[in-house]
């Protein structure tokens, strides 16, 4: 079955979600479980958020109609400032295997597994 974010419309399903700056040395990952419709949300609201409490904020994708969908599934809004931007990025969790290799990097969903430096 093809990837998309309409496979899934109105099914609540577990999400990724990474939270990542410019200037950011990380990235924030969460997990939410709800519908694309309520990820949608969820994705403006932090878009939302970020203009009231950020003085340098410029523009975003603060309405839900505003978050994009990627053809492999995700979904995706941004908040760009003067200097800097960050982005928000949903996945369902489904689309990763419990091992899947990406150009050498594993990925292990569960978190289960800890990466030693």
């Amino acid at each position: 079955m093809e990837r998309t974010v309409s496979n899934i419309i109105g099914k609540k399903i577990s999400w990724l979600v990474g939270l990542n700056g410019t200037y950011q040395e990380n990235v924030t990952i969460k997990k939410v479980y709800g519908t694309a419709d309520q990820v949608k949300i969820y994705l403006a609201n932090l878009v939302r958020k970020d203009r009231r409490e950020d003085s340098d904020y410029l523009c975003g994708d603060d309405e839900t109609s505003a978050v994009r969908e990627r053809s492999n599934g995700t979904l995706y809004a941004f908040s760009f400032f003067r200097n800097r931007q960050n982005s928000y990025t949903a996945t369902p969790e489904s689309l990763f295997t419990d091992e899947e290799d990406l150009d050498g990097i594993t990925l292990f969903p569960k978190y289960e597994r800890k990466v030693e430096s």
